[in-house]
Parts: C-alpha cells; sequence; structure tokens
C-alpha cells in the first residue's frame, strides 16, 4: 500500500492487506491533537519568531526549556483550543457515509 509505505520495505508487514480501500478507516478510531515545540527539521526558520535554538544544535530541547521562563512571560493565556474538527469520505469510489 504506497500510502503507508508498506510496498517500500517488505520486511514490514501491512496489518491492512487483505483489507478494503478504506482501511484502517472502515473502523472506530480516535483522533490524537497535540502540540509540539523544539523542532529541528528547518520547519521553522532558525532566527523567526524569537526560535532560541538552531536545528543544528544538539541541545535543542535544553535551549528551549532554559528560555521558557522568558517565553511564558508572553503566554496571556496558555491553552491548546481547537475551534472545530472536520472529517471528510471520499465517496468518488460508491463509497457511502455513514454516522452514528
Amino acid at each position: 500500500w504506497t500510502k503507508g509505505g508498506w510496498d517500500e520495505n517488505p520486511d514490514i508487514d501491512n496489518p491492512w492487506l487483505g483489507q478494503g480501500d478504506n482501511a484502517p478507516f472502515d473502523q472506530e478510531f480516535y483522533l490524537i491533537f497535540n502540540l509540539a515545540v523544539g523542532g529541528t527539521n528547518g520547519y521553522f526558520p532558525d532566527g523567526d519568531g524569537g526560535k532560541m535554538w538552531t536545528d543544528d544544535s544538539t541541545t535543542a530541547f535544553a535551549d528551549f526549556n532554559n528560555a521558557l521562563p522568558t517565553v511564558a512571560e508572553t503566554w496571556d493565556s496558555p491553552a491548546l483550543q481547537i475551534r472545530s474538527v472536520v472529517v471528510t469520505q471520499d465517496t468518488s469510489a460508491g463509497g457511502s457515509v455513514s454516522r452514528k
């Protein structure tokens, strides 16, 4: 299955082999929302927005943690707030939408 990369590594068992085209979304599942900080993958350019670590730092987590007292002062009401979640289903292949 190309979307999961299962076809690229024959040593990994595809848990959805033989299942329908909509697997694993043909059964109930949970959505997990999180907030992550301290990444070094280049998504946030070095020096932008007061970023206090660099992508090539071997101590990025410690750099962030050491600057946390200063950063926390800028947070008026720290919270992760999710306004809405929209989940859609592609029915172009003849699938149907069911609701509980």
